[in-house]
C-alpha cells in the first residue's frame, strides 16, 4: 500500500472518529481553543518557488479511549498562503495563492503535563488562485476548489494555563486544478508552522 493510498484511508477515517469526539467532548465540557500559526510552505514542484502563510484553527482536546496518556484533538482550520512562480523557460512571472479549509482529527500523546505531542490526517478543500504573466502574450487568471488531504505531527509546550506554543509539519496533497482549461498537477507541498494557541476561559 502506497502513502497516497494510506493518507485517504486515514483521511475516511477521520469523519467518523470526529464524530465521536465531537459528542464526547460535549458531554464532558471540554473547553475550545484558537490556535494561531505562521506558515513556511515549500511546495514539491520546479515551477513554483516557497513561500509563506498563515492559520487560523479553532479545536479541542479530550480525553479518549487510548489510555492514561493518550488524548484525542479534533480541530477546523483555515488558512492562506502564497507562492511566487519560479524560473521557467518562458520567463513567465506570476503567483499562486491557496486558501485551504481542513478538518484534522489527531492522537495525542501527553507524557508530562506540558508536553504534547500529536499526530493525524486533515481532509478538506484548497481555494487555488493562479495568476500569469507571460511576456509578449498577456496576462491571465484563474481559481478552482481542489480536495485537499494530508498527514501531520505537532510538537507542543504549555507555557502556562491558557497559552502554547505549538511547532508541527505537515505533508499536504491536493488535486489536480484545472486553470483556464489548463490542468496543473503536482500540487503537493512540506508545511512547516509554528504558532501559539489560546484556551477559553473556564
Amino acid at each position: 500500500m502506497n502513502l497516497k493510498k494510506l493518507t485517504l484511508g486515514l483521511c475516511a477515517l477521520t469523519v467518523s472518529l470526529s464524530a465521536v469526539g465531537v459528542v464526547h467532548a460535549y458531554v464532558n465540557d471540554n473547553l475550545p481553543y484558537a490556535r494561531v500559526s505562521a506558515l513556511l510552505i515549500s511546495p514539491d514542484s520546479d515551477f513554483v518557488d516557497d513561500g509563506a502563510g498563515a492559520m487560523l484553527a479553532i479545536g479541542t482536546q479530550f480525553g479518549g479511549t487510548y489510555g492514561g496518556e493518550w488524548q484525542q484533538q479534533i480541530e477546523l482550520e483555515v488558512g492562506y498562503g502564497e507562492l511566487d512562480l519560479g524560473t521557467n523557460p518562458l520567463g513567465a512571472t506570476g503567483d499562486l495563492e491557496t486558501v485551504p479549509v481542513l478538518f484534522t482529527y489527531r492522537a495525542v500523546w501527553t507524557p508530562s503535563d506540558a508536553l504534547h505531542v500529536s499526530f493525524g490526517p486533515s481532509v478538506g478543500m484548497n481555494y487555488l488562485r493562479g495568476r500569469i504573466t507571460v511576456p509578449l502574450v498577456g496576462t491571465g487568471s484563474d481559481t478552482d476548489w481542489v480536495f485537499s488531504y494530508g498527514l501531520g505531527a505537532l510538537a507542543s509546550w504549555n507555557v502556562s494555563e491558557r497559552v502554547t506554543v505549538d511547532a508541527g509539519y505537515r505533508y499536504l496533497w491536493n488535486e489536480d486544478a484545472n486553470f483556464g482549461g489548463f490542468k496543473v498537477t503536482d500540487i503537493e507541498a512540506h508545511v512547516f508552522e509554528l504558532g501559539l494557541r489560546f484556551r477559553w476561559p473556564d
